[in-house]
This record gives C-alpha cells, sequence and structure tokens, in this order.
C-alpha cells in the first residue's frame, strides 16, 4: 500500500479478496462504495505484484552530496 492511498488498509484488504474472486476494478469500487481512481490504482498494483500490493514498500531519501557523487561516478 502506497502511505497516499486514501483507501484504508482493511479497505485494500477486502479489495484484494474480491480481486482475488475474480471481480473488477469497478465491480469492487461499487460494491465497498469506495473512489473509483484509488480501487483501480491497487486492482493495477494487484496485477502485477499479487497480494504483494499490500506491502508498503520504504523508499530512501538521499541527501544532495550522495546524488553528486554518484553522478561524477557514472559520468
Amino acid at each position: 500500500m502506497y502511505s497516499k492511498s486514501t483507501l484504508s488498509h482493511s479497505e485494500a484488504v477486502s479489495a484484494v479478496e474480491l480481486f482475488e474472486q475474480g471481480f473488477t476494478a469497478k465491480s469492487v469500487a461499487l460494491s465497498l462504495d469506495l473512489a473509483g481512481s484509488p480501487v483501480q490504482m491497487l486492482h493495477q498494483r494487484w496485477q502485477i505484484r499479487g497480494s504483494g500490493a499490500l506491502v508498503t514498500r520504504d523508499r530512501k531519501q538521499y541527501d544532495f552530496e550522495i546524488k553528486l557523487e554518484i553522478v561524477r561516478r557514472h559520468v
């Protein structure tokens, strides 16, 4: 799950369970009374990652000096 998603974790789990039963993103959004766009994005991630779409990924933040060093190394 992405931290900026408007879906709660329980809503996302319910949506993924319905995806696994063969429901489309639109039908899941209607049956759970959720906004269509976040459900569609979750469905796209689910198609690629399966139930791994529910896992939050940590993204690393690099400071400017490290980025500059990486660029210099590759130039």
